[in-house]
C-alpha cells in the first residue's frame, strides 16, 4: 500500500503533504498514523551540510494523515529533533540527556510552530 508523505517546507513555510498519485497540498498542522521515518542521506544531505541550498532529503511516510484537523497530541507524545545544522545526522527524541535515534512512529503531530511529535513505536 502506497503511503502519504509529508515535510516541513523551510522555504514556503507550513507543512507539505503528498498522498500517493495526488499534488501536494499545503497544510498548517498535520496527524499521522503509521509512520515509518526516511532518515537523511545522499547528496542533497551532504550539499546540505557543506552548507549550499536547502533540498527535500528526509520526510515521514504515514499510513494516515489528517490535515488542519482537531486531533489533539497526547501528553506522552515526545518531541522530535533533527537539525543538521547543528550536527544531527538522524530524528531522534531526547531521554536522560542522550539523543535517541526514531525510525517509526505510531503516530505523529507535525505542529504550526515546525515542531514535530510523536508517539515512538
Amino acid at each position: 500500500m502506497a503511503k502519504t508523505k509529508l515535510h516541513y517546507n523551510l522555504n514556503r513555510g507550513g507543512w507539505s503533504v503528498t498522498p500517493p498519485k495526488s499534488k501536494v497540498m499545503p497544510a498548517r498542522t498535520v496527524h499521522g498514523t503509521g509512520v515509518t521515518i526516511k532518515q537523511p542521506s545522499g547528496k542533497a544531505f551532504d550539499e546540505c551540510l557543506s552548507g549550499s541550498a536547502r533540498a527535500v532529503f528526509t520526510w515521514f511516510k504515514c499510513d494516515a494523515v489528517e490535515i488542519d484537523g482537531p486531533s489533539q497530541r497526547p501528553a506522552h507524545a515526545e518531541r522530535l529533533y533533527f537539525n543538521p545544522r547543528r550536527g544531527d545526522s538522524f530524528f531522534h527524541v531526547v531521554r536522560d540527556g542522550q539523543k535517541v535515534r526514531v525510525d517509526s512512529l505510531v503516530e505523529c503531530w507535525g505542529e504550526a510552530d515546525r515542531s514535530m511529535w510523536g508517539v515512538v513505536s
